[in-house]
Parts: C-alpha cells; sequence; structure tokens
C-alpha cells in the first residue's frame, strides 16, 4: 500500500465519521466486528502480539483530526502495553465469566483473574 493509497483511506475515514447510521445496525457490525476480532486474535495470537507491539503507531495529528471529527476517543492515545491489555481483558472475562457462566471459571482458568472483593 503506497502513500497514495493510504491518504485516500484516511480520506475516506473521514467521509465515514460524518455519516449516520441507525443504532440498531451500528450495535449488530459492532457485535459481529468483535467477534471476528477476538476470534482472529485467538487463530493468530502470535500475529496480533506483533502487530501489537510492532505495528501499531498512532499519528497523534491523525488522532486529533479525528477526535476533532467526533470520534468519541480520549484526549490523548493510550499507552497500554500488550501485557497490561492482556491482563485487562483477562479481568473483564474473569468477570463477565462469574457473573453469567460461573461453572466456566475453573475450566478457562480465570478464577485467579476476578477482582478482589
Amino acid at each position: 500500500m503506497g502513500p497514495g493509497e493510504l491518504d485516500r483511506n484516511y480520506q475516506r475515514i473521514d467521509e465515514l465519521l460524518k455519516s449516520k447510521v441507525p443504532a440498531e445496525t451500528a450495535n449488530l457490525e459492532m457485535a459481529e466486528w468483535c467477534l471476528m476480532g477476538f476470534g482472529f486474535g485467538l487463530k493468530y495470537s502470535d500475529l496480533m502480539a506483533r502487530l501489537y507491539e510492532n505495528d501499531i503507531s498512532i499519528n497523534i495529528d491523525r488522532w486529533i483530526k479525528y477526535r476533532n471529527a467526533g470520534l468519541h476517543i480520549p484526549e490523548t492515545p493510550p499507552t497500554t502495553t500488550l501485557a497490561e491489555f492482556e491482563s485487562q481483558m483477562l479481568v473483564l472475562m474473569a468477570s463477565y465469566a462469574a457473573s453469567y457462566y460461573p461453572a466456566m471459571l475453573q475450566a478457562l482458568e480465570l478464577e485467579e483473574h476476578l477482582p478482589a472483593g
């Protein structure tokens, strides 16, 4: 992908950020994308680790531009390491499993990730 194509992609993102989508559609599509991303991350965990550590660099100018365009993102980019992100996800998964599927905690080895209290 050359610089021109990358610029066109960012222009398309700008157009999409200005478009309106019904909430029902957004919720359905978001759930589908989350499931696909989760499955991809499970199947290609080594690739995702390399992507996270090496290839995700945040262009602060674009970050500010997208935030100013209305994208609901923090004022400054996150600086979470892969290990911190994995730890956060394990706590979320453990909390979810404890609430909805308590019998799965032991099978998934999530007990140790439950928040204290």
